[in-house]
């Protein structure tokens, strides 16, 4: 084998091996850390659910609109309005 590529062989060798050390080295979340996330989503979920099925969710998301601002009353207001014949 040429000895040029004998040195480009050892030099990839090199590189992967530092990297890997360096990996090894590096530290690791912790199970607690990546786990959390996914804890927080299903708790959140399952209080969806159980205040769905409660009869508890529905108070809530009226009141959250009532904050909001509901402007789906003038929408539907003007829903129910036929429309004029001199519009065309």
């Amino acid at each position: 084998m040429n000895s040029i590529v004998k040195k480009a062989i050892a030099a990839v060798a090199i590189t992967k091996g530092i990297e890997k050390i360096q990996d090894m080295r590096r530290p690791k979340r912790s199970f607690a850390s990546r786990i959390s996330p996914v804890l927080a989503l299903a708790g959140l979920g399952a209080g969806v659910f159980y205040l769905s099925k409660t009869g508890r969710l529905q108070p809530l998301i009226a009141r959250a609109k009532a904050m909001a601002g509901d402007d789906d009353a003038v929408l539907e207001d003007s829903l129910r309005q036929p429309a004029s014949a001199t519009s065309v």
